[in-house]
């Protein structure tokens, strides 16, 4: 809600301030979205004895909302965004090898993950290229997520992660018939990684801060799809999908031990891809 009531308040200013024809948009919107996360580590720094030693999957079902803003002048354009969900239903799977190529399970266990969330915050710059429906952007995106393993009722781990990085893309919009839109677009994620745990199914790592993780390079991409229809010049309603998919290979895990020792392994990979599903209402401000 701090995010939000800012993001306000900086665009009240700039209305304030403005001499300028300038547009500012508002765009609430409320749906479901599902995401997974996914990680592994090796054995060791150089990724064997095993290649693949402990794997963690988190799937979740969300509840989501967020809010849109967007300042225009001429072919120019500022879009900001934040989002918000929170996991009604999730599952974690847990899996230990002893052998290359995820052989040798001696350990597999599956609990609820139910409460996690994910945050995505975007600063996007976009110009306009053709007549109002082709648009190119280069923007800053950050998304972090708290990731829960619900063991029982008095114990949980916690694994939080985020990635900063940049955004390049393009959006193309297409009027179908009468007051109906519909807008594409397509973008190429670069980020680095960074993940903290406090672990309790392990009783000889420290707590609160168990292992880190570091990714220096992940890369994706993102999708839009939406389908938007205007009530006039100023008010629309809109269906939205956006995917988004990132991944990055040969991090550093450091494993923080009671005893006052750390360990070093690598991770192997990690892997992040969000489906959001939603509905949003475009107003003047």
């Amino acid at each position: 809600m701090k995010y939000v009531l800012s993001l306000l308040l900086f665009l009240q200013s700039i209305k304030s301030i403005s001499q300028k024809k300038i547009e500012f948009r508002l765009s609430p919107s409320i749906g479901i979205s599902n995401n997974k996360t996914s990680w592994s580590i090796s054995g060791d720094l150089n990724g064997n004895n095993p290649d693949y030693l402990s794997e963690l999957v988190w799937r979740n079902v969300n509840f989501s909302y967020g809010l849109q803003a967007s300042i225009t002048l001429e072919n120019l354009s500022l879009n900001m965004s934040i989002s918000s969900s929170r996991t009604f239903k999730g599952i974690v799977s847990d899996i230990d090898y002893t052998a290359n190529g995820r052989t040798g399970i001696n350990y597999h266990e599956q609990f609820s993950s139910n409460n996690s969330n994910f945050r995505i915050i975007q600063l996007l710059p976009q110009y306009e290229l053709y007549k109002n429906k082709l648009f190119v952007n280069v923007g800053y995106n950050h998304i972090s997520s708290n990731n829960i393993i619900n063991h029982n009722s008095s114990v949980n781990s916690t694994y939080k992660w985020y990635v900063n990085g940049l955004q390049i893309g393009f959006k193309y919009n297409m009027k179908l018939f009468r007051e109906f839109n519909y807008n594409v677009g397509a973008d190429l994620l670069f980020s680095r990684y960074y993940a903290k745990a406090d672990w309790r199914l392990r009783n000889d790592l420290k707590h609160p801060t168990s292992f880190d993780q570091i990714v220096k390079f992940n890369y994706g991409f993102s999708t839009l799809n939406s389908l938007s229809y205007s009530f006039n010049e100023k008010y629309s309603i809109s269906l939205i999908n956006k995917l988004l998919y990132s991944i990055g290979y040969k991090g550093v895990d450091k494993a923080y031990l009671k005893s006052g020792g750390t360990l070093f392994t690598q991770v192997k990979y990690n892997e992040i891809l969000i489906i959001e599903n939603y509905l949003s209402l475009t107003v003047p401000f």
